[in-house]
């Protein structure tokens, strides 16, 4: 408690004395450096802030508040928007003298949003497979379960000029720079998860689908056939149907290379790739590369 001593005023030829600090009167609260302070006629006595109770991220705060490393805390503008016992520092609400908590939006992904992860405490989107869980897969910024029909196993099964890059088609970027909207990321550019707000595909025009609430860049791969007999409707060389996408038969090496030396290689599954397929470090949804570290572009762990 504060000390509230007597003062004594002194009146030419009178000796008055007047009392401060006894008896009832108006209660004042106040803060200060020292804390926060109520005081009636009889004294003043220190308002302790609320003890701020525990989170992991600020999805599991009460509305209107935010998590931080010292619990969950009122979001202010002003003093008067805090709690007795706290005061406004820095857009959040603690005991004066403080120092501001930092921010803890999450501790791990279950804090955030769908299709969201966790990364020194923010809510964002991936980069590489590696930030999602084992069986998702990081496409357009956003973690999600991709559809077997959905995701590239190899370069080949990619529109020309993009490379297989975890289950998703992407455009090299280490000869050609990303455009706008894209980061380039062991090889690959990657979009960035930038787009705007949508509900359904059709809100996002040709190329683009709708993921995770935003319009972003369709990554998935166009199969092109069902049967052997959607591979083989003119001439030249026998191909088939291997999982959605035709091609060429063989036997030997040199049968690829008379059909397209750039699938020169006759691999084990008995069709021609490239020798980064035929010869494939890792391939996305069933040979992971060994350092999970590592992404799979183009058959090589990068």
């Amino acid at each position: 408690m504060k000390s509230i001593f007597p003062v004594l005023l002194a009146l030419t030829g009178i000796g008055v004395v007047a009392w401060s600090g006894c008896g009832p009167g108006n209660e004042r609260y106040y803060c200060d450096a020292s804390g926060c302070w109520s005081c009636d006629g009889y004294g003043c006595n220190a308002v302790k802030p609320a003890t701020p109770s525990s989170c992991t991220g600020t999805k599991g705060c009460p509305s209107g508040q935010v998590c931080t490393d010292k619990g969950c805390a009122q979001v202010c503008a002003s003093d008067a928007q805090c709690a007795k016992g706290t005061v406004c520092l820095a857009g959040q609400c603690g005991a004066p003298g403080s120092a501001p908590a930092a921010l803890k939006e999450c501790s791990s992904r279950s804090d955030c949003e769908a299709g969201k992860v966790c990364v020194a405490n923010k809510c964002g989107g991936c980069v590489a497979k590696t930030d999602c869980a084992a069986n998702e897969t990081c496409s357009a910024g956003v973690c999600i379960v991709p559809p077997a029909a959905t995701t590239c196993k190899f370069s080949s099964e990619c529109e020309v000029g993009k490379i297989c890059a975890d289950g998703s088609c992407l455009v090299s970027c280490e000869t050609t720079p990303c455009a706008a909207g894209f980061n380039c990321v062991k090889g690959a550019c990657q979009p960035d998860g930038s787009g705007a707000i949508c509900k359904g595909d059709a809100e996002c025009g040709p190329g683009k689908l709708c993921q995770g609430g935003k319009c972003v860049v369709d990554t998935r791969p166009k199969p092109n056939c069902s049967v052997d007999a959607d591979c083989n409707s003119g001439s030249g060389p026998a191909r088939k149907c291997v999982e959605s996408f035709c091609k060429y038969t063989c036997t030997t090496d040199l049968q690829c290379r008379q059909i397209d030396a750039r699938i020169g290689w006759c691999a084990k599954d008995g069709v021609c790739r490239t020798q980064a397929e035929a010869n494939a470090e890792c391939i996305p949804g069933r040979v992971p590369c060994q350092d999970a570290s590592k992404s799979c572009v183009d058959n090589v762990c990068k």
